[in-house]
């Protein structure tokens, strides 16, 4: 199904918390 906007923010926010423990590398994959 598709991922909703709301469902993206909230898994950047956990992407991000987890981001900046591993470093951003990736952290362009997810946009801004």
């Amino acid at each position: 199904m598709p991922v909703t906007l709301d469902l993206i923010r909230k898994k950047r926010s956990r992407i991000l918390a987890i981001a900046g423990r591993h470093g951003a590398t990736n952290l362009r994959i997810f946009g801004s």
